[in-house]
């Protein structure tokens, strides 16, 4: 897999004036959601877990569920830490908007 289908959510309860990023499906209590693909970063790698749910493996060896590590606002971005414990935040490239409203 080289990109992620990621859904903006807006109107989420308790986060009424944010954009909640998910990956795989939207949020059930948002009034609004948006599905775009992004790039994955280069060096990271996706993976299937035992369970069949997709992880991303980071440079430097470190796996997460996607949306452990999913957060930003306008736009998404991986928020974690390396190896060292400092703060790593990657943005993530968008490639386009797949469908521009669904409407709960």
């Amino acid at each position: 897999m080289k990109d992620l289908l990621l859904y903006a959510n807006y109107g989420c309860i308790a986060a009424e004036k944010q954009v909640i990023w998910t990956y795989g499906s939207p949020v059930e209590s948002a009034v609004l959601s948006e599905k775009y693909r992004y790039k994955i970063p280069e060096g990271w790698k996706t993976y299937e877990t035992v369970t069949g749910e997709y992880a991303i493996k980071t440079p430097w060896g470190e796996s997460y569920h996607i949306n452990d590590i999913l957060c930003g606002n306008n736009e998404p971005e991986f928020r974690l830490l390396d190896k060292n414990q400092k703060q790593v935040v990657v943005k993530l490239k968008k490639e386009e908007i797949l469908h521009k409203r669904i409407k709960r």
